[in-house]
């Protein structure tokens, strides 16, 4: 599209011009390619071709633009471009499959930058909104962090459309420099095997799925991007490229491309026909495309099918099977041939001797078994094994994430490796406990229990054994405490229990392990007998019987992980099944106690009990004491002791500095959590989330915990990303300085939104708004289902704020576009709203949002 004969009209218009020219462009070039094609006079194959030339030139112009829009508004101009991935990058688009596009800079932001790419992805939903297609837009930085595996498998499929091919030359060479060939190949062959699980693990079905049954169309693609990874192509072509390598004969490659083409034109027929994407070709789409293809019924078009599905099956199988078997190195020590991990005999004895924990956690993370030749080096050079605080940290790695723990742990104590990791375990598999529960040796029964906490994770004992385990914030404590629980009955101990945790709590201290984390193995080592001790011996009807054992464990994340080793315990003592009635016992035991830990204490109890716990981490007793008479229940009793301990410290420096403000990522690094001690002030949480509006985060959750001194403190905790990833270190940074500014009232927020060019005002399309008296005994909840969008917690919250609420918490959920967001709110002197108030406030946030 030339740009320069309508560029004499106003902003508005032009894009309103592009939007409609575009547009029209796609709906009436889909529906001549498509008439034509069912009318014969194109070849189904060649839709791909069309429809890849059409969707490149809209995303051209697209691009062309929004770069010229943004140089008219005189920003500095900063190099870009819009990328193709997926089947969009591989030119092999059906009529109704996905567009993925990738726009990509050198730059992570930037005021060009911030207006090509709002104005590209506002350009991009209006011109493909209501043509059935599915747009999926992303950006990213040349440098390509953080990626997933389904992301990093569609950049594999890319080729540049529009803007500087040297930020996508850089971007290609920097994703091949970060691949992981292992990790890719291993992790790629886990989903086509789950999928063909889904979709049909065989190709002899009568209605297939094209695209994911066995022998369909992503099983060529797997085998290709398998091939194209392991040979690092930044192009792959089967025909020409597998020749060359003898992964395949010629004979092989035009079977199998023959085949794959037959695929593609039955599902480009079958979208047209469906008038949607359609991959499930059901028995009432055969007869038509029989037809259509000139065969002589459905039932000898089915026949063919079969065959070029069987074709793909087998063909691409077998093809990735000798290119695992031809193997590939994958560190200095170590290759992966066939399904085994090899040793390098060239590797340096100097590096072999600390990095042979790598073996294992491949073992682990890609489900490999180690080799004859391997296994005999480790045997041979296992005196010459010093493991380094690296070699630990994988180790503790494998604990924690790896798959088939106890199977590793059993190799590792046969090559003779587990007693260079743990010198206390020499022996374990050959000492006799004296407990006649017990029907393995103590090595065995504890590689038992591993195993059995496997079978909790995975879910086969149950979805409610499953949720406990899988709330756990830090499995790792559970897997440690497992492995060392009776490790003192080595020593004939009388106590093993307690000796078992000094033991740990020193080997520990030559790991990297966090203190945290040993404190909690430590306690669930001295107390791993506990809690079947209490259930089998105690009257769990007694209040004082429940009590004492809550006090034990002290919190909820202890009792799951002593509950949890404890069930393990009793299903490991032998290959009999404990008796269902302590299982009954202990489970009673569990949900009591957790219903005790949840339940609200008495404030003049819990409150003594607490100082004297916290007391011991911080040095200025009487400022605690403050600080804990005036803190919430809520707060006192849900939040652990080491955060609120931190809390503290952050609190302590309110006096002599600005507002504290701390990020850390969550334990799974999906999320960034801040933390944020201040004095209150008026509309503060609508003031934050300003703040994280202006730099583009989003909002999943806010708590705030206010202190009732002089003048009140209020600590804010939110979990938040950038882009669904955590916040990097340098944003971080900038959202520090600008919240600290803000919220010492040193920077007006509004002024901030404009010199990010935020929005201060923009509508909102509520659902629904509804106002509850009835869930907290001391807050009003009001509820809010909007249509989501950027900085729409800030709108919702500056409305409230302007309206003279109090927000005590905030919840966040957003699903499929809409968000549902609750409001804890309380009016002035922290009282709730009547019903009647309830009524007036609901008609006012409608009228001012």
């Amino acid at each position: 599209m030339e740009l320069d004969f309508y560029y004499g009209k106003d902003k508005k218009e032009r894009e309103s011009f592009v939007i409609y020219h575009l547009r029209d462009r796609l709906l009436y070039g889909r529906k001549i390619l498509f008439e034509r094609t069912i009318s014969g006079f194109i070849d189904p194959l060649e839709v791909e071709s069309y429809l890849n030339k059409l969707y490149r030139e809209v995303c051209s112009d697209i691009l062309k633009f929004c770069i010229i829009e943004a140089r008219g508004e005189g920003f500095p101009e900063e190099d870009i471009c819009i990328a193709a991935v997926g089947g969009f990058g591989r030119c092999e688009m059906a009529p109704y499959s996905d567009i993925d596009l990738v726009f990509l800079s050198q730059n992570e932001e930037g005021p060009f930058l911030d207006n090509v790419l709002k104005r590209g992805y506002r350009l991009l939903s209006d011109i493909f909104f209501g043509i059935d297609l599915e747009v999926g837009y992303s950006f990213r930085t040349t440098e390509i962090k953080h990626i997933d595996h389904i992301t990093r498998t569609s950049f594999l499929d890319s080729n540049i459309i529009s803007g500087d091919n040297n930020i996508f030359q850089e971007f290609k060479r920097n994703f091949w420099n970060r691949l992981n060939l292992a990790e890719f190949i291993f992790v790629k062959l886990s989903e086509r095997e789950i999928a063909s699980q889904k979709f049909g693990d065989n190709p002899y079905l009568l209605s297939p799925n094209l695209k994911e049954c066995r022998g369909g169309l992503r099983d060529y693609h797997t085998f290709k991007w398998i091939f194209q990874s392991r040979y690092a192509l930044s192009n792959c072509s089967i025909a020409k490229d597998v020749e060359n390598t003898y992964i395949l004969d010629k004979d092989d490659i035009n079977r199998l491309e023959s085949s794959y083409r037959f695929l593609r034109k039955i599902r480009i027929l079958l979208h047209i026909m469906a008038r949607k994407r359609q991959d499930y070709l059901s028995k009432n789409y055969q007869p038509r495309l029989a037809e259509f293809l000139g065969y002589k019924n459905s039932v000898e078009f089915m026949k063919e099918l079969i065959y070029y599905l069987e074709n793909i099956s087998e063909i691409s199988s077998r093809g990735i099977k000798k290119i695992l078997q031809e193997g590939f190195q994958i560190s200095s020590c170590f290759s992966i041939k066939g399904n085994s991990i090899t040793y390098q005999y060239d590797s340096p004895i100097q590096i072999f001797r600390f990095d042979f924990i790598r073996a294992f956690e491949y073992k682990s993370l890609y489900d490999l078994e180690l080799s004859v030749n391997l296994e005999e080096e480790f045997i041979k050079q296992r005196s010459k094994l010093k493991p380094n605080d690296e070699t630990m940290n994988v180790f503790l790695k494998i604990l924690k994430n790896g798959k088939n723990k106890a199977s590793i742990l059993r190799n590792m104590q046969s090559l003779g490796l587990l007693e260079i990791l743990i010198p206390e375990t020499r022996g374990i598999f050959y000492t006799l406990p004296e407990d006649p529960m017990h029907e393995f040796t103590i090595g065995e029964h504890t590689m038992v229990m591993i195993e059995t906490l496997e079978m909790f994770e995975r879910g086969d004992f149950g979805q409610e054994i499953a949720e406990i385990f899988n709330s756990l914030s830090n499995p790792l404590v559970l897997y440690l405490a497992a492995l060392f629980h009776d490790i003192a009955k080595l020593k004939n101990s009388e106590n093993h229990d307690i000796e078992g945790a000094k033991i740990f709590s020193n080997w520990a201290k030559k790991t990297r392990l966090d203190q945290n984390t040993i404190n909690n193995v430590s306690f669930i080592i001295a107390n791993h007998l506990q809690m079947v001790r209490t259930s089998r011996l105690r009257d769990l009807h007694r209040e004082e019987t429940i009590e004492e054992f809550a006090q034990l464990v002290s919190d909820t994340e202890r009792l799951k992980n002593l509950y949890l080793i404890s069930y393990a315990d009793l299903y490991s003592l032998s290959k009999k099944k404990p008796s269902p009635i302590s299982i009954y016992q202990l489970n009673e035991l569990f949900k009591k106690s957790q219903s005790n830990l949840l339940r609200p204490a008495s404030k003049t109890d819990f409150k003594d009990v607490f100082k004297k716990n916290i007391k011991k981490n911080l040095p200025n007793k009487d400022e605690i004491n403050l600080y804990i008479d005036n803190m919430p229940a809520t707060y006192l009793m849900n939040i652990p002791q080491e955060i609120i301990a931190f809390h503290l410290d952050l609190i302590s420096r309110l006096k002599n500095e600005t507002p504290q403000v701390y990020f850390e990522e969550s334990i799974n690094k999906d999320f960034s959590k801040v933390t944020i001690a201040t004095y209150e002030i008026e509309g503060l949480l609508w003031k934050i989330a300003a703040v994280f509006y202006a730099h583009n985060l989003d909002i999943h959750t806010a708590e705030l915990y206010k202190f009732s001194t002089k003048p009140p403190v209020v600590i804010n905790e939110i979990w938040t990303t950038f882009k669904n990833k955590p916040v990097p270190e340098f944003l971080a940074q900038s959202v520090q300085k600008d919240l600290r500014d803000t919220l010492s009232l040193k920077r007006d927020i509004f002024e901030l939104l404009r010199q990010k060019n935020k929005d201060i005002e923009f509508p909102v399309k509520l659902f629904n708004v509804n106002c509850l008296n009835n869930i907290s005994p001391k807050s009003t909840v009001i509820e809010i289902i909007a249509e989501d969008r950027h900085g729409l917690l800030y709108r919702l919250t500056q409305t409230l704020s302007s309206l003279g609420l109090y927000i005590q918490t905030a919840k966040i959920s957003t699903w499929e576009g809409r968000a549902e967001d609750a409001f804890y709110i309380t009016k002035e002197n922290n009282l709730k709203l009547s019903e009647q108030e309830c009524q007036e406030y609901l008609k006012k946030i409608v009228y001012h949002i």
